[in-house]
This record gives C-alpha cells, sequence and structure tokens, in this order.
C-alpha cells in the first residue's frame, strides 16, 4: 500500500512539474474537474484534491511567472467548462454566426483568467512556497487570502462578473450557505479556499505553526457548519396576510421571442396561464392578487399604449395586478432621441402604471457596447439581436406596488452581485425577472438560480425568481427553495410571500465591510504565524 501511494505520489508529482503543452493541458483538466462543484452537478469534495494539489504546484513554481501560468491554465479549464453555456446565445439566434459561439466562450475564460493567475502570482510572492524544507504553512492564509480578494476584484472591475465564486461549490448546502448572512460570498470564499487547501500540510514537515494553520482550519470547520445548524434550527417562515403571486413561466425559446409573428401567441399564453383555474370573483382564496411574469415577457413598450394595458387587464379578470418585464421607450421631447430601456413594470387592475423600474447593470456587448465610439469604428458591435442598445437606469431602488410591502426589482443578472441588490435595505423583499431562453438545457440557468440563493441568505430577505424558460420559484430568506417551476416547463406557481428574517444579516448592514474585517483578521493571523515561522 505504502509502496503504491508513493508511485502515485510520483506521478502527480511528474505531472506537476510539467511544462509547454503537457503542463497546461494537466492544468486544464484539474480546472474542468474542479468545475463539476458548482451547479447543478454540486460535486464539492472534488475541491478538496484539487486546491491542495494547485498548492503544492506553486511549491515547485520557481518564479512568479510559472505562477502565473498555473493559476491561468487551471482558471482556463474551470471557466471554459464551468461557462460553456454562454455559446448557446449565441446558437439561440439567427442573425449572429453560429461559428462565434466557442470563440466568445473562449475570450471570456480567458479574460476571467487573468485574474486567478494573477492571484497565484501574488500568493507565490508573498506566501513561503518552496520545496520541502522551505515552505511554511502560513502559505496557506496568503493562498486563501489572495483568491478571494482577487474574486472580490473580478466581481467589480470591468463591470464585473462574480460567477463561479469558489463560495458558489456550496449551493446546495445550506448548512454551509448560512456563513454568508455574516461574511457574503467573497468571505465565504477565503473560508473555502482556506480549509480545502489545507489539507496539503498534511504532507509539510512537522512544525508549530503546521499545527496552527490546521488547528485554524478545523476551528473554521466546525464554526461554520455549527453556525448553520443553529441559525436554521427554528428558522421558521412567516408570510405577508392576504397576499397570493402567480408566478407565470411560459416556456418561450429564444428563437420565438422577438419575431413579431409569435408576439401576440407569446403574449396570450402568458394571459392563459395568469388565469388558468383562478376564480374571477374578487377575493376568491384561489384568485391572485399579483401576477407576475418574467424579463421581457411583453416584447413591446406599454408606457404610451394605454389600450393594449387595459385589454391585457381585462383578459386577466381585472382583479389582480401584474408585474411585467418589458422594453421601454423613452423619447426626448426637444432632441427626439430615443432611448430603450430593460423595464419592469406594474399595473393596476384598471390598466394603470403604478411602477416602473429601469435595469442598470446591463450585459456588456449584449445590451450595450462599451466604449462605443472606438470600438463601433473597429467594427464590433452587440453580440444579440438588435440595432439599438439599451440606456442603463439610475441604480438600485426599492419601489411600491398596491397590496405589496416594498421590495427591490432586478433583471436578470443583477441577482449574482452580492451588496448591490437592495437599495438602503429598506426592500422587505427581491423580485428578479429573467430571460434564461437565452441559455438553453444547460448549466447556465441552475448556476444563475442558485446565486439567487445566496442573495436570499445576505440580505434575509426572499426572493421571487420568474424565468421566461429557466427556473421560477420563491426562495426563502434562508435560501431554502420553497417551490419552484423547473427548467424548461411551461406553468405556473401559486405562491404566498415570505417576510423577512427577524433580524437583519450581518453583512445585509455592513456589505464587503464584513469581509474586509475577515481579511484583516486573517492578515493579522498571517503575522503571528509568520514570526513564529521565523523562529523555528
Amino acid at each position: 500500500m505504502k509502496a503504491l501511494f508513493l508511485n502515485i505520489a510520483n506521478k502527480l508529482k511528474h505531472l506537476i512539474l510539467g511544462r509547454g503543452w503537457r503542463g497546461a493541458i494537466f492544468y486544464i483538466c484539474l480546472g474542468a474537474v474542479t468545475s463539476f462543484a458548482f451547479a447543478p452537478l454540486n460535486f464539492f469534495p472534488i475541491i478538496f484534491l484539487c486546491l491542495p494539489i494547485l498548492v503544492k504546484s506553486l511549491d515547485y513554481a520557481e518564479t512568479g511567472s510559472r505562477a502565473f501560468y498555473v493559476g491561468g491554465w487551471f482558471a482556463f479549464g474551470m471557466f471554459a467548462v464551468g461557462l460553456y453555456w454562454v455559446a448557446y446565445s449565441f446558437l439561440a439566434q439567427t442573425d449572429v454566426p453560429q461559428w462565434t459561439a466557442p470563440i466568445a466562450v473562449m475570450a471570456l475564460a480567458v479574460a476571467l483568467s487573468v485574474f486567478v493567475a494573477l492571484s497565484f502570482v501574488v500568493a507565490h510572492k508573498f506566501g513561503r512556497f518552496g520545496p520541502f524544507g522551505q515552505r511554511q504553512p502560513s502559505r496557506i492564509i496568503i493562498f486563501a487570502l489572495s483568491w478571494a480578494l482577487f474574486e472580490w476584484l473580478r466581481g467589480h472591475m470591468f463591470t464585473g462578473f462574480p460567477w463561479h465564486q469558489m463560495a458558489h461549490v456550496w449551493s446546495d448546502t445550506p448548512v454551509v450557505m448560512q456563513t454568508v448572512s455574516l461574511l457574503g460570498s467573497y468571505g465565504l470564499s477565503f473560508l473555502t479556499v482556506l480549509v480545502a487547501a489545507s489539507l496539503v500540510l498534511f504532507f509539510d514537515n512537522k512544525s508549530t505553526s503546521r499545527r496552527a494553520v490546521m488547528t485554524v482550519s478545523l476551528v473554521v470547520s466546525i464554526a461554520v457548519v455549527g453556525f448553520g445548524i443553529i441559525r436554521l434550527n427554528g428558522a421558521e417562515v412567516s408570510y405577508y396576510p392576504d397576499v397570493r403571486l402567480r408566478l407565470v413561466q411560459a416556456n418561450i425559446t429564444q428563437l420565438e421571442k422577438w419575431p413579431r409573428e409569435f408576439w401576440s401567441r407569446n403574449v396570450n399564453q402568458h394571459i392563459a396561464l395568469s388565469v388558468d383555474g383562478t376564480n374571477a370573483e374578487e377575493g376568491a382564496d384561489n384568485s391572485p392578487t399579483h401576477v407576475i411574469w418574467p424579463e421581457t415577457a411583453v416584447p413591446y413598450s406599454l408606457h404610451s399604449v394605454e389600450g393594449v394595458r387595459s385589454i391585457i387587464m381585462g383578459e386577466l379578470g381585472g382583479n389582480a395586478h401584474l408585474i411585467t418585464g418589458v422594453p421601454r421607450v423613452d423619447r426626448d421631447g426637444q432632441t427626439g432621441a430615443v432611448r430603450l430601456y430593460n423595464s419592469i413594470i406594474g399595473i393596476s387592475p384598471q390598466g394603470e402604471v403604478e411602477m416602473t423600474y429601469d435595469k442598470f447593470h446591463l450585459v456588456p456587448f449584449g445590451e450595450y457596447i462599451p466604449f462605443a465610439d472606438v470600438l463601433g469604428r473597429l467594427g464590433i458591435g452587440k453580440f444579440v439581436e438588435g440595432e439599438v442598445g439599451f440606456t442603463s437606469g439610475p441604480g438600485p431602488q426599492t419601489l411600491n406596488l398596491s397590496g405589496l410591502p416594498s421590495f427591490s426589482p432586478l433583471i436578470c443578472y443583477e441577482i449574482i452581485f452580492p451588496s448591490s441588490v437592495r437599495q438602503n435595505n429598506n426592500a422587505s423583499w427581491i423580485l428578479n425577472l429573467t430571460n434564461d431562453a437565452w441559455f438553453g438545457d444547460s448549466f447556465g440557468p441552475y448556476q444563475h438560480f442558485a446565486q439567487a440563493r445566496f442573495r436570499a441568505i445576505e440580505e434575509g430577505v426572499a426572493v421571487v425568481r420568474v424565468a421566461g424558460a429557466g427556473i421560477s420559484g420563491v426562495i426563502d430568506p434562508w435560501g431554502r427553495v420553497e417551490s419552484k417551476i423547473g427548467l424548461f416547463q411551461q406553468g405556473y406557481l401559486d405562491a404566498s410571500l415570505p417576510k423577512p428574517t427577524v433580524s437583519q444579516p450581518l453583512y445585509s448592514k455592513l456589505g464587503d465591510i464584513s469581509f474586509a474585517f475577515i481579511i484583516i483578521l486573517s492578515l493579522i493571523g498571517f503575522a503571528i504565524i509568520a514570526k513564529r515561522e521565523e523562529k523555528q
């Protein structure tokens, strides 16, 4: 058995030391395997193998460029496989060449990989990596810190894309997920990398600092699980009385969403699902008070066409409010300039627009062109249908609609940004409308839905999510899925609206300040352990 173990260790060392294309293939495969830890597979145990291997790889990295090589190829494999679903958005269009789909996935993977590669360079420079006898256990803390810090940068720089955070490997483990109520997803990423990477210390030489780091990792593990158990114990959901929501998922494919010949059919499908099985009498127990349609469910502007609004509300029976996604057109009265918004509107039973929300975090190259003047000269335009780009809204808002507690509306991927989903923490719940038909029958909609669960826990409020052809559902303030409509299922869901947690989560109050606190605390711990290592 010992001989077999040594043989495996020697072969692994040979792979870790690989150069050129052989080494690249090894680290790409390692990253690809790591992507299995995320939704919908959720095979999180794999990180307890892959992250220690990465630490060993940095031990054998003589230079910062080698560290960049290791981190870059690993991240490329993780993002290229984990985000393969981006290609579906190109295949779901008729006026975009399909051959651009794999190029777009590779380009996105390369861009995101730079952040991980740089985190490896920083860790290698400031951590105490090296061959046996020179490496120090404190390097695990620096490795985890660098990983989490560059995750934060990836979530904020260049409009941000905080997908595949290491915290997301726990998206189907509510006990562990509860930690984000204190530290947010970036904080949980740090703790996850710290614990998983510390397993490599079993192969280090014995020392006081080794025992210290392993003890810290053990304490962190117990604390995270214990906190989750305590927080979930007795976490009973209470509901707003007299609020009955109907979530409508018409399951309309992207190819049939925007062509004009399908407009009437698509809207009628939403109407049919909205009234199916209901009693039109006002106050009937099975009659919804608010019907919710997904992002751009109505493919034309409703603000200036009162007659159409009245027809739609009349078809709904005249008792319920309607919340729906629409494209909103705004024309400047003086210049005649036209601005297009990706919006949510709330309509009263009488057909009046009671509230409007405009999406503020737009998708680069999908909804608008960054640096449009410069890139336009280079012939680079939007990668999705439509010649006119959207205009950004003013930012997160807390809105009100008759019969509902205040809420924070979010469209599509606005839900993936921690600490940016509620204005002044005044909203009692979060509404997320999306159109995941872009991403077909892939991992994308599952990962998108999983991130909504993290926002519920961080903010301590329910998340109501309505998708065009994705996954719709109600998530309680502890991140538990109360009910849902599955991917590519047509139907509706009648649900009550959960109230927020009694006490507001720490992360909801402080935002990323709580993440900064744990970073400072960890740096202090690193300094103490490093000083002890110098004396050994």
